[in-house]
């Protein structure tokens, strides 16, 4: 049952900018193969109409417009249809990750920064970080899903964005939660909230005026020392506002009212989260944090740390990500694997695109993986 298993994947990086329509065509370059893009996830059960998908492009035209000349270009290069993209049914409303947020006074070299576990399966995986300069907009680096949305990201100005699932993921896919209101996947508001916002005000104004339909704990911090953790549950919010001080989640909601609406949760996630409490302490008793600590939490196998290699249970680390708020830099290490090494990636300077060969472990979970016990 826990004997491991190897398979390798190809992971890429790319710059990009200019106008929608110019970023559009380079990614059609840069990633043609569009009929793989997320092409190993469940499909829905009843995939969106015709007349749902316009309702879509409607709502991502009202609150994140230059997505839709992106997509648009995209589809035109490679001459197919824009309706047909995958991007739309995945995006109009099974990711399970950890994350944590460290103060420039936690750490040894005075850097604040976010750090995240990401885990899913990899067939449904781009394996993909970009490079992003959008003109008038603020430039990011991030990782993509279905190659236009991100899963975490940081801009120019140090606005950093990480998110967990709360709680059961919300998808238009089999296996995952209904939506309770129409409105956008996470990973279109964190691109959204990437370009045209400079710190956690903004970013915290910008979000409560777009439809997040995915139960979330979003981890949002800036250059100035902010922080803030923005949590939905069927379209209801709840926000921590902090200065200088660590957060961090796993799976389940940690802010009032939502945690005590939710009294059970994945023992992985409480594990988890008890991990990354016990690491956080360590800096509680001024043992300054190193950049080796946190990746070796990162790397280290569960449950002594966040490392989850469970590939086909839908629960393997895909990506452990660091973003350094002070310095701009994003690091990342593909699978959690320090085989694979670290790749860093700033905006001082022009790395060249990339693609590589990565390996992925694969094993069993223990029975008790996903148990849900009291929290």
């Amino acid at each position: 049952m826990n004997d491991a298993s190897t398979q390798q994947c190809n992971a890429r990086f790319g710059t990009f900018s200019g106008s929608p329509a110019a970023i559009g065509n380079a990614l059609a370059a840069f990633y043609p193969e569009h009929s793989k893009i997320a092409s190993g996830l469940p499909k829905p059960p009843m995939p969106l109409t015709a007349q749902e998908v316009s309702e879509g492009i409607a709502m991502l035209t009202k609150y994140c417009p230059t997505i839709i000349e992106e997509l648009n270009a995209y589809a035109q290069a490679l001459k197919i249809d824009p309706m047909t993209l995958y991007y739309h049914q995945l995006t109009y409303l099974k990711p399970h990750c950890s994350q944590f947020y460290l103060p420039a006074k936690f750490m040894a070299d005075g850097h604040p920064m976010m750090a995240r576990n990401y885990e899913f399966a990899p067939f449904a995986e781009d394996f993909a970080v970009i490079k992003l300069k959008p003109t008038g907009r603020y430039a990011h680096i991030g990782g993509t899903i279905a190659l236009f949305g991100r899963s975490e990201g940081i801009n120019e100005c140090g606005l950093t964005v990480s998110m967990t699932s709360s709680g059961m993921p919300v998808g238009n896919m089999s296996g995952m939660k209904s939506p309770a209101l129409k409105g956008l996947q996470f990973w279109a508001v964190i691109r959204e909230l990437l370009e045209t916002c400079a710190n956690v005000g903004e970013a915290l104004k910008k979000i409560e005026t777009m439809p997040l339909a995915y139960n979330i704990n979003l981890l949002l911090a800036d250059s100035a020392g902010h922080v803030a953790l923005y949590e939905t549950q069927d379209g209801a919010h709840a926000a921590i506002q902090t200065l200088e001080k660590a957060l961090h989640t796993t799976n389940h909601p940690i802010v009032e009212p939502f945690c005590a609406q939710t009294p059970t949760a994945m023992r992985n996630s409480i594990q988890r989260y008890e991990t990354i409490a016990a690491f956080l302490n360590k800096a509680e008793s001024d043992q300054a944090i190193t950049l080796g600590d946190v990746k070796k939490l990162l790397l280290t196998a569960y449950p002594n740390g966040l490392n989850c290699s469970f590939y086909d249970a839908y629960f393997g680390t895909i990506k452990s990500v660091i973003m350094d708020i002070q310095t701009r830099q994003y690091q990342i290490c593909w699978g959690g694997n320090a085989e694979n090494g670290w790749q860093t990636y700033s905006f001082d300077k022009e790395e060249q695109a990339t693609h590589h060969a990565i390996v992925l472990a694969s094993k069993a979970p223990t029975p008790d993986f996903f148990e849900q016990i009291a929290f």
